[in-house]
């Protein structure tokens, strides 16, 4: 198999796609997808795709998020609300969870704008979709910047609740 090795940028791959490095693109395989849910602090629900994560299990359960931009709604509700859910759609709900890109604006409920249905988590006060077969609910336990001045930042979660519908079929 021949490889090439690349100290930098490939020709014919552009520096940035849609504000991630290249690098970020390549690595990501597979990753699941997850919407997470918070509310804004004008109280209107926010939805946000998210794949860069992982789960760790020691003593409780957490989920590390390896980076949020600091200029994102996500990060806006982990750093004031310090609650949010972590939800799964199967293939059924994923065009109406990915819709949340688009109808991203602090002016509006992303969730309902996409037609997604929640209500409060039963120990936080975010968003659960409920077409999302696997909900967890989430309190902040820490975030680090990723080097000093850096506008992103690592975000752990420990997951306080789960909730996970039975007799799935639509993975």
């Amino acid at each position: 198999m021949n490889k090439k090795q690349f100290m930098d940028l490939p020709d014919g791959i552009k520096e940035e796609w849609w504000g991630f490095h290249w690098l970020e693109h390549v690595t990501a395989i597979p990753a699941p997808l997850a919407l997470v849910t918070g509310y804004k602090e004008n109280g209107l629900a926010n939805g946000t795709m998210q794949s860069w994560f992982c789960f760790s299990s020691v003593k409780h359960f957490y989920c590390i998020f390896g980076s949020v931009n600091k200029y994102t709604h996500m990060y806006e509700i982990a750093s004031g609300k310090r609650q949010l859910v972590i939800n799964f759609p199967d293939r059924a709900c994923l065009e109406n969870c990915m819709a949340t890109v688009k109808n991203n604006s602090y002016e509006i409920d992303e969730l309902s704008a996409s037609g997604l249905h929640y209500h409060d988590g039963s120990n936080v006060k975010a968003p659960v979709v409920e077409e999302c077969f696997l909900n967890l609910e989430c309190e902040v336990e820490w975030e680090k910047e990723l080097f000093e001045g850096s506008d992103h930042v690592a975000l752990c979660v420990r997951i306080v609740w789960e909730s996970l519908r039975l007799g799935i079929s639509n993975y």
